[in-house]
C-alpha cells in the first residue's frame, strides 16, 4: 500500500491532467491561448543536476524507472498509482515540456514532447507514456499512421513524431512560448514552471479545497524557474495577485530592521515570515469547511474568548532561528519570536489558560505532566513539564517587549529574551547575510540556512540520503546495483553557499529571489537539517513520545495501587480477626477500629459502575481458620464493573492476583457465595436482570470494542464520525460482531462532525435506569450515573444518544 500513499499526491493531479483530455480520435486539439495555462519545461537530468558532487544522486534518479515498474508485481499494489509515478520520473530524466489548456468548451488540449536524445527508437518510450496515462498498453500502426491509441478509446489521441498537431509527440521541440522566468537577466532556466490556476484547475479541484483549490479560486499565477550562474544556483518565484493570499501569506507588509534585530548573529538557520492570526484561523476554517470546534471548547474551559484573547493578537511577524550560542545551534536551539499587538492582553490570558491547563494535564496524568508557572528577574514564564519522566524538552514561553518566544528549554528562552531586551548583535551584523539584508527594500520574508557552518551535519544527512537513494533503486531480483559512491568530504564541503531566500511584495506581485550551491545534494542535505527548526517539530515529540507513555504508565500505575489496597484489605481482615477473634462485619468496620482508611476503600479505577462500594469483602466465619488459598475474598469491583482489563483479586492467603474479567466470572461462578458477597452474582447470563454485572461488562467490552472501530473509519474518512452502526461493520471482525448482537441492549451512538477533543468524545449506552456504560475515545470505559451522563452530553462535540434501528 506504501505506492499508493507516496503517489497520492501526484495521481489526484495527473490523472485529472493527463486522463481526462477530451479530444475525440481526428479531432485536433483544442485552441489555446498563445500562453498556456500550464507549461512545465526541463532541460534532463543533466542539466538539472549540473555539479559533480550530484554523480550519485543523478544515478539514483536514472535508475528509479526501472525500480518502480518491478514493484506493482512485487507488492501487489495500485497498478495505476504506479504508473503515474513512473511516468512521473520518466518525465524527470529525459528533457521534456508539457502544455496544458482549456478552449471555451472547457476541453482540454495537451502538448507532451519529450526528448529522446538520440537513444533510439522512441517508440517504446511512447508506448510507456501513454500507458502510463492511459491505465492500458497502445497500439503501434506500422504502417505509419499518424494516430494510434488504445481501440475504442476516445480519451487520448496519439500523433506520429512531426504531426503539426501532436498531443504527444517524440519530435522536435516546440517553438517557445514567452514566460515570465522569474530568474535574473542572462542566466537560463533548466526547470520552469507557469500555472495559471483560475484558468484551468477543473472546477472539482477548486472545490475539493486545499492549496490548489485555493489557487483557483483566488485566481492567483505561479512563475517558478530554476537555473544556474557563476556562483551557485538560483530559484526565482513570480506570483501574481498574492494580495488575496494574505491568509497564507500574511498581510505583506514590508518588514522593518526591527524585526530582524530578534535573531542573533550566530544563526545558523533562519525564518522571517508574514503571520496574521486571526486571517490564518480563518482562512484554516474554510478550507475544512467547519470551524475548529476545539478552539470553542478550550474558550469555554478557560473562561476566556481564545479567538479574540490570543490568537487575533499574534502577528504580523513570525521568526524561527537556531543560534549556535544558544543550544549549540541543533535541534535544541530553535526559537520562536512572534510579534505581539497586545502583549499586556496575551500575558493576561496566558495566565488563565496556563492555570487551567495544569489542573487538565495533572488529573489525566497522575501529575507525570505540568504546567510549571515561574518568574525570574521580574518576567513570567511557562514551561511545559513531566516530573519523573526523562523527557528531553521544556518546551518553555515568555513575552519580552511585544513578542511572544517559545523555545525547548526555559534557558533557550531567556537567552532569546536577553537578544531582545540587550539589543545584541543580531543577523544584520552577520558576515555576508547582513549585508544582504541591509541593502535590501521591501522585504516581506527571509529563509537563511548556513550552510558552510553546518556542512559537518549536512554531510552526514547526504550520505544518509545517498545510502537510502542505492537501497531504493536496488532490486531483489535483478543485479541492478548503483554504483557512484557520494562525494568525499572535502569535496562536499569545498566552497560551500549558503541558502538565502528573499521574498517581496509590491501590490499584487510577490516575488521570490533564493540563491543557493551549485550542488542540489548540498542545498537538500543543509534544507533536511534545518527542516526540524519548525515549531511544529519542536512540539510534535512532546505528545507524541510522553501522552501514550503516560497513559500506559498512569494505568499501570493505577492497577498497581488498586492491587495494594487490595491486599490491605485482605491483611485487615486477617488481623482483626486476630484482635478480636471474629470477622468483621463490614469494611467500615476495618474503617471504625483504624484498620483501613477511609481512601483505602476508594479504589483509583472507581467508581463503581453501580454505583455501590469499590471494593468487596468476602466475610465468612469459616476463614480464615478454614481456607483454601484459590478462595477469593477481596476484589476490586469498581474494576470489574468498569472494564478494566485487569482486576486485582484477593485470595485468603492474602496473596494478590490481577485477572481477566473471564477468568473473574469463572471465580465467581465456582464461589457463588463469594460472588453474592461481592454483590456480582453473575446469574444465568441472558437471563440476568437489565442493569446486572455481567450485562454491564459485557457493554463495557463492547462500547471499547465499538469505540476503536469508530476511531477507525474516522481515520479513514476525513475525521468524521459513521452515521450508524452498521458503517462500521467492516472495521469489526466476525467475532467482535457476535458479541455486539449478543447484548441485549438499546444501542445508541454520539457523532459529531470532526475529531476535536477525542480525550472526552464518547459512545455509550444506558444499563439501567439511570445507569449509562461510556466508552471514550481514547479506549477507557466509564460508568456513570444520569447527572455525570448528561453534563458529558452537554458538550458541542457529544450528542444525545439516537436508538439504534438494529
Amino acid at each position: 500500500m506504501w505506492i499508493r500513499q507516496a503517489a497520492a499526491a501526484a495521481v489526484s493531479l495527473v490523472i485529472v491532467l493527463l486522463l481526462s483530455v477530451a479530444p475525440a480520435s481526428g479531432r485536433p486539439p483544442a485552441q489555446v491561448d498563445a500562453v498556456p495555462a500550464v507549461v512545465v519545461h526541463s532541460s534532463g537530468l543533466d542539466r538539472l543536476l549540473p555539479d559533480e558532487r550530484d554523480a550519485a544522486l543523478r544515478e539514483i534518479l536514472a535508475l528509479l524507472p526501472a525500480r518502480l515498474g518491478e514493484l506493482p508485481e512485487q507488492f501487489d499494489d495500485d497498478q495505476e498509482a504506479a504508473a503515474v509515478v513512473r511516468l512521473l520520473t520518466i518525465l524527470l530524466t529525459h528533457p521534456f515540456e508539457l502544455r496544458l489548456d482549456r478552449d471555451e468548451e472547457r476541453t482540454i488540449g495537451m502538448h507532451l514532447w519529450v526528448d529522446r536524445a538520440g537513444n533510439g527508437d522512441p517508440r517504446p518510450l511512447l508506448d510507456e507514456l501513454v500507458q502510463a496515462m492511459t491505465g492500458s498498453g497502445p497500439t503501434w500502426d506500422d504502417e505509419g499512421a499518424s494516430e494510434y491509441g488504445p481501440a475504442g478509446d476516445e480519451r487520448i489521441t496519439v500523433r506520429s513524431l512531426n504531426a503539426g498537431r501532436a498531443l504527444l509527440t517524440m519530435g522536435p521541440r516546440p517553438a517557445d512560448v514567452q514566460i515570465t522566468t522569474a530568474l535574473p537577466a542572462g542566466i537560463e532556466p533548466v526547470w520552469q514552471v507557469h500555472l495559471d490556476g483560475a484558468r484551468f484547475l477543473r472546477r472539482e479541484i477548486r472545490d475539493a479545497g486545499g492549496v490548489a483549490g485555493m489557487l483557483a479560486l483566488a485566481g492567483v499565477g505561479v512563475d517558478m524557474a530554476l537555473g544556474y550562474d557563476e556562483h551557485g544556483s538560483r530559484l526565482g518565484v513570480r506570483v501574481t495577485n498574492a494580495s488575496r493570499l494574505q491568509p497564507i501569506l500574511g498581510p505583506g507588509q514590508s518588514l522593518t530592521q526591527r524585526d530582524f534585530e530578534v535573531i542573533p548573529a550566530d544563526a545558523r538557520f533562519a525564518k522571517v515570515a508574514q503571520f496574521d492570526g486571526a486571517s490564518m484561523l480563518a482562512w484554516v476554517e474554510q478550507v475544512r469547511g467547519r470551524p475548529l470546534r476545539v478552539i470553542d471548547e478550550l474558550s469555554e474551559v478557560a473562561g476566556l474568548d481564545i479567538r479574540k484573547e490570543l490568537i487575533s493578537q499574534v502577528g504580523p511577524v513570525f521568526a524561527t532561528y537556531r543560534a549556535e550560542h544558544l543550544g549549540g545551534g541543533g535541534l535544541m536551539s530553535t526559537v520562536m519570536v512572534g510579534s505581539l499587538r497586545d502583549p499586556a492582553r496575551v500575558r493576561d490570558a496566558l495566565v488563565e489558560v496556563a492555570g487551567v491547563a495544569d489542573k487538565g494535564l495533572a488529573q489525566d496524568s497522575g501529575g507525570f505532566v505540568r504546567v510549571r508557572r515561574w518568574q525570574t528577574e521580574g518576567r513570567r514564564y511557562f514551561s511545559l513539564v513531566t516530573p519523573g519522566i526523562p523527557f528531553p524538552l521544556e518546551v518553555t514561553m515568555t513575552i519580552e517587549d511585544d513578542r511572544l518566544i517559545v523555545g525547548g528549554t526555559p534557558w533557550i528562552v531567556a537567552g532569546a529574551a536577553a537578544q531582545i531586551r540587550e539589543h545584541r548583535p543580531s543577523i544584520l551584523d552577520a558576515p555576508g547575510i547582513g549585508a544582504r539584508l541591509r541593502s535590501a527594500e521591501n522585504l516581506t520574508g527571509l529563509l537563511y540556512v548556513d550552510t558552510p557552518a553546518t556542512v559537518n551535519a549536512a554531510y552526514g544527512v547526504a550520505n544518509a540520503m545517498i545510502a537510502a537513494g542505492h537501497n531504493t533503486v536496488r532490486s531483489p531480483e535483478t543485479g541492478r546495483t548503483p554504483d557512484t559512491v557520494p562525494p568525499t568530504w572535502t569535496d562536499f564541503s569545498r566552497d560551500v553557499q549558503p541558502i538565502v531566500a528573499l521574498a517581496r511584495q509590491q501590490g499584487d506581485i510577490m516575488t521570490i529571489d533564493a540563491t543557493g550551491d551549485s550542488s542540489m545534494l548540498v542545498n537538500a542535505s543543509a534544507l533536511a537539517y534545518a527542516a526540524v527548526s519548525d515549531l511544529q517539530t519542536l512540539l510534535v515529540p512532546v505528545p507524541a513520545t510522553v501522552l501514550p507513555a503516560l497513559g500506559r504508565a498512569r494505568e499501570n500505575a493505577r492497577q498497581l495501587k488498586a492491587a495494594t489496597q487490595v491486599r490491605a484489605l485482605v491483611q485487615a481482615a486477617i488481623v482483626y480477626h486476630q484482635a478480636q477473634e471474629q470477622m468483621p462485619e463490614s469494611m467500615q468496620v476495618l474503617v471504625d477500629n483504624w484498620f483501613l482508611t477511609e481512601d483505602m476503600l476508594r479504589s483509583p479505577l472507581g467508581p463503581a459502575g453501580d454505583l455501590g462500594p469499590d471494593f468487596a469483602l468476602f466475610v465468612d466465619e469459616a476463614w480464615p481458620e478454614e481456607f483454601s488459598a484459590e478462595l477469593p475474598v477481596a476484589i476490586d469491583r469498581a474494576a470489574f464493573l468498569n472494564g478494566v482489563d485487569w482486576i486485582p483479586v484477593g485470595f485468603a492467603d492474602a496473596h494478590v492476583e490481577s485477572l481477566t474479567h473471564e477468568d473473574v466470572s469463572r471465580l465467581l461462578r465456582r464461589h457463588p457465595r463469594v460472588a453474592t458477597a461481592f454483590g456480582l452474582d453473575l446469574g444465568e447470563g441472558q437471563g440476568e436482570a437489565a442493569g446486572g454485572p455481567w450485562q454491564r461488562v459485557e457493554a463495557m467490552q463492547s462500547l471499547r470494542t465499538m469505540m476503536m472501530a469508530y476511531m477507525m473509519y474516522a481515520a479513514e474518512n476525513t475525521d468524521t464520525f459513521p452515521p450508524s452502526r452498521e458503517a462500521v461493520e467492516p472495521y469489526l471482525g466476525p467475532d467482535s460482531l457476535a458479541d455486539l448482537s449478543r447484548v441485549s441492549l438499546r444501542w445508541g451512538v454520539g457523532r459529531t462532525a470532526a475529531i476535536t477533543m477525542p480525550h472526552r468524545m464518547a459512545l455509550g449506552v444506558a444499563v439501567a435506569e439511570g445507569q449509562y456504560v461510556v466508552a471514550f475515545a481514547d479506549g477507557h470505559v466509564e460508568a456513570m450515573d444520569h447527572a455525570s451522563y448528561a453534563e458529558l452530553m452537554k458538550a458541542p462535540y457529544n450528542q444525545d444518544f439516537v436508538p439504534d434501528a438494529r
